[in-house]
C-alpha cells in the first residue's frame, strides 16, 4: 500500500470515530439520563402519546435546552427531589405565538402553583392554584407581560408571603399564598415548542439545590 493510501485509510478512521463519538453522545443526550428530572407522564395509569419517547429519545433536548413541547406537548417534569427555595432562575424561549411554558411549585402531595408565562393570547400569563385533582382553584393574571421569540431571564424569588416573579430584570407579578417547605419544583410545556435552559435552584444558604443546563 502506497504512503497516499495509508494517509487516506488514516484520516477515513479518524473520521469515523469522530462521527461514531459525535452520534454516540446524541444518542445518550436524553431526559433519561439526567436522573435529577422526573416526568409525569410515564407514572399516569394509561398510556400517553410520546410519554415514553420524551424521556428515551434525543429529541427533548435538541439544541441542549429542554424542549417541554416535544412528543406532542404538555410534558411535565419535576426536580426528582424536594428543594427549600429562596431563589429560582431560568430561561426560556417562546418561538411560536400559540405557545406558554408554566413554572410549577409550591408543590407538596397533590396540589401546586403554576407561574405561566405566554404568548398565546387564549391562554394568557397568569399564576394559578391547582387542585389534588389539578383543578384550578384560584387564578391571577399577570398583567403588562409581553414576551416575544428571543430568550428571557426569569427570576422566581421566595418570600415569606408568596413568590415575586421577575423576566428580564422587571418585576412582573407577586403571588400571596402560603410556601411549604420543603416543596417540589418542574415545569409544563404546551403543545408547540418551547425552550427552556439554565435552571438553577438556591435555598435561604444560598446553596444550589438545583441545576441543570441541559
Amino acid at each position: 500500500m502506497t504512503r497516499t493510501a495509508w494517509v487516506a485509510v488514516i484520516l477515513l478512521s479518524l473520521l469515523t470515530t469522530s462521527v461514531y463519538a459525535s452520534c454516540g453522545s446524541r444518542l445518550f443526550h436524553t431526559l433519561e439520563n439526567r436522573p435529577g428530572w422526573v416526568s409525569t407522564k410515564p407514572g399516569l395509569e394509561r398510556d400517553v402519546m410520546g410519554s415514553v419517547a420524551f424521556v428515551k429519545t434525543p429529541m427533548a433536548l435538541h439544541g441542549n435546552a429542554l424542549n417541554p413541547g416535544a412528543w406532542h406537548g404538555f410534558q411535565e417534569i419535576f426536580w426528582s427531589e424536594p428543594v427549600a427555595p429562596r431563589r429560582a432562575r431560568f430561561r426560556f424561549r417562546i418561538p411560536d405565538e400559540k405557545a406558554y411554558l408554566s413554572f410549577l411549585f409550591n408543590e407538596s402531595s397533590g396540589p401546586f402553583s403554576e407561574i405561566r408565562f405566554s404568548r398565546n393570547p387564549l391562554f394568557p400569563s397568569q399564576w394559578s392554584r391547582m387542585g389534588a385533582e389539578r383543578e384550578r382553584v384560584a387564578a391571577v393574571p399577570v398583567e403588562g407581560l409581553v414576551l416575544d421569540a428571543s430568550w428571557h431571564d426569569a427570576q422566581v424569588d421566595f418570600l415569606a408571603d408568596g413568590v415575586a416573579v421577575s423576566v428580564d430584570g422587571s418585576e412582573v407579578f407577586r403571588s400571596d399564598e402560603t410556601l411549604k417547605n420543603p416543596q417540589r419544583i418542574g415545569f409544563r410545556g404546551s403543545y408547540s415548542t418551547v425552550y427552556l435552559d439554565d435552571v438553577e435552584v438556591r435555598d435561604q444558604r444560598d446553596v444550589v439545590q438545583a441545576a441543570d443546563d441541559f
